[in-house]
């Protein structure tokens, strides 16, 4: 209730519920009555909120709209445009058109309003410290909560939203991803001020991110965020001379130590067999099984090369068990979108990788910003990495809206740079009347 009341007064802060959407609503589905039997109230709230804090950035004269129509914007959505054409001419339309009725509201969500909420990388930073707070305790709830058990080695959640006798064991892996969002956060975030307070908040995420991720069998969250937070740790810390470079090195190790005490503690001996080498190689031939039998029907067949096999063609080509999508989103737009959609995404992800890439040159020597640039770069490239092992993108939008927050970013502080340099160049190069009246006065 405080969470809805409060973007009410500050209404740009209701990005935050866009970015714990997908694991506040498994907490809240099935924790609560309500919110079980009313399945798109959530959806409506946070897009009320969302529409609330866009209007009210407008009329406030914030200008959200300030670089954000850029390249990756109309990269992204003239894709997503191509997947519902793609509808048309898959095999069998109704696996498409039903994850197009489904995924609908979540693509109006979080391809349009991120973008209108947060136009900097200070505005991204202030929602750091409560993305970290608010995500770890979703987790210690899920955690805590009567209808959390371990079946098989991984942890789930109890869901009997068709009543006791059709109860179902989910599996938290939504809020496995918030949990790899927030060790990345706590790793990479470098606090200016209560440093011991918001240290401890850091701690706390990482610990209770790698736990959720570990428990609950996600190897792609797990080793993802790790691999994350360790790549872009030297690149959220200024490095310009041997002390700093010492310093960050012994920061990295200091993190390294910490996760894997944590991982160490953390586990089980049954969630410790999901990332023994026969079970990671049992994940990996699944997922290359499905992957090439998408590219053999997509090789196969000539008229689909270029346009693909249609949008969720993989129900009608794959008939071994009741998988609905490939996991991994290139190949699905390879295969579905054919070579449009390769070449929109590999227009989509060299821009944003360019922008990731400029963003921590332009504030290479501004340690505040630095930490919050590296923080939204390694949050990309960690939605990218478990795209490639999970997700239907055309119902979830992932790890496009991350790419769009930061393109939006990136654009906006181009445009404010150069702004800034023309005012100064416009106020060297002034000359005030005043001043040639006082020169041409006689002395």
């Amino acid at each position: 209730a405080f969470g809805v009341i409060y973007p009410l007064f500050r209404p740009q802060w209701a990005i935050l519920f866009v970015l714990i959407l997908y694991p506040l609503e498994q907490l809240l589905t099935t924790a609560s009555p309500f919110f079980a039997t009313n399945t798109k109230f959530l959806n409506l709230l946070v897009g009320g909120l969302a529409v609330l804090g866009a209007g009210s950035a407008l009329f406030a004269g914030r200008r959200p709209f300030r670089g954000y129509f850029n390249g990756v914007w109309f990269a992204t959505i003239a894709l997503f445009l191509w997947a519902m054409i793609g509808i048309a001419f898959a095999p069998d339309t109704t696996p498409g058109t039903e994850a197009l009725i489904k995924g609908l509201p979540y693509l109006g969500l979080l391809l349009i309003f991120p973008g209108l909420l947060l136009n900097d990388l200070i505005g991204f930073r202030r929602l750091v410290v409560p993305v970290m707070f608010i995500g770890t305790i979703i987790i210690l709830l899920i955690l805590a909560s009567p209808k959390t058990t371990m079946f098989g080695g991984r942890l789930g959640i109890e869901n009997t939203t068709g009543g006791r006798d059709s109860a179902e064991i989910l599996n938290p892996l939504a809020t496995a991803s918030l949990g790899g969002t927030i060790v990345i956060f706590g790793m990479l975030y470098k606090p200016e001020r209560m440093v011991l307070f918001v240290n401890l908040i850091r701690a706390a995420a990482i610990t209770v991110g790698l736990t959720i991720a570990l428990l609950s069998g996600s190897r792609g969250q797990l080793i993802g965020a790790i691999f994350c937070g360790v790549v872009m740790f030297p690149f959220a810390r200024q490095i310009k001379n041997t002390v700093q470079f010492l310093t960050v090195s012994g920061s990295v190790g200091v993190v390294i130590v910490f996760v894997m005490l944590v991982l160490t503690f953390a586990t089980t001996r049954d969630a410790a067999t999901r990332f023994s080498s026969e079970a990671l190689t049992e994940g990996a031939g699944v997922r290359g099984q499905l992957i090439t039998t998408m590219l053999g029907h997509w090789l196969g067949n000539p008229v689909a090369i270029v346009q693909g096999l249609g949008t969720s063609a993989f129900q009608y080509y794959w008939q071994l068990d009741d998988t609905p999508y490939v996991h991994n989103m290139p190949v699905q737009v390879i295969t579905e979108q054919g070579l449009i959609g390769l070449f929109l995404l590999s227009v989509i992800l060299y821009l944003t990788a360019r922008a990731g890439i400029q963003l921590l040159r332009m504030y290479k020597d501004y340690p505040t910003e630095l930490s919050a640039a590296a923080i939204l770069v390694g949050f990309c490239l960690y939605q990218f990495l478990i795209s490639l092992k999970q997700g239907n993108y055309f119902t979830i939008a992932a790890p496009f809206w991350s790419f769009l927050l930061l393109a939006k970013v990136h654009a906006r502080a181009i445009k404010d740079a150069r702004e800034y340099e023309a005012l100064e160049e416009y106020a060297e190069s002034y000359d005030h009347p005043a001043d040639d009246a006082v020169y041409a006065q006689p002395a």
